[in-house]
């Protein structure tokens, strides 16, 4: 058995040609028997996917209409799954605490874009809040395994916003 590992730039994109997932480059495995799945003229596959072991290829992001980056939400990045772990072998009843931690984290980020507004704070202090946000709210998507669910909504809320935006719908609302 031989293993490849094609070289990939840190933040791009991969979808896997069999399930669909989209995954970070840092997340590909490695092809395993290589030679026996290329063919010649065939495009140059990225990685494997994690999940199934298909072939994976990078997405061409400059005409894509699928937002949100649902990379921001990938449990296979290792710190956000240690993170995830930790907190259920900490609590015995793991959903409270995380529910409590998430309204918040989210009361912290609307004052700090409050203290933003009015000169006492910096952005960054917007981005560590929005940080957490993401966290305690992907606590909470992987305690109840709402993983596909979340995100098929999440896809057809940002057609419907990017839709009200090309519309002229949305300043000000």
């Amino acid at each position: 058995m031989t293993q490849c590992y094609i070289q990939c730039a840190p933040g791009t994109l991969h979808r896997c040609d069999d399930c669909g997932r989209e995954f970070d480059a840092r997340v590909l495995d490695m092809i395993v028997d290589v030679q026996e799945r290329l063919t010649p003229g065939s495009p140059t596959p990225s990685g494997q996917c994690p999940e199934c072991g298909a072939l994976t290829y990078q997405v061409d992001l400059t005409n894509r209409d699928d937002l949100p980056d649902e990379r921001l939400f990938d449990i296979e990045q290792p710190e956000v799954l240690a993170a995830l772990r930790a907190h259920e072998e900490y609590f015995d009843e793991p959903w409270q605490p995380a529910q409590d931690i998430c309204v918040e984290e989210m009361g912290e980020l609307l004052t700090a874009f409050i203290h933003v507004k009015r000169g006492r704070a910096s952005t960054e202090k917007v981005a560590e809040e929005i940080a957490d946000v993401l966290l305690s709210t992907r606590l909470l998507i992987h305690l109840g395994d709402f993983e596909s669910s979340v995100m098929e909504v999440l896809r057809q809320k940002a057609r419907r916003f990017m839709d009200r935006v090309r519309a002229g719908g949305v300043r000000g609302q």
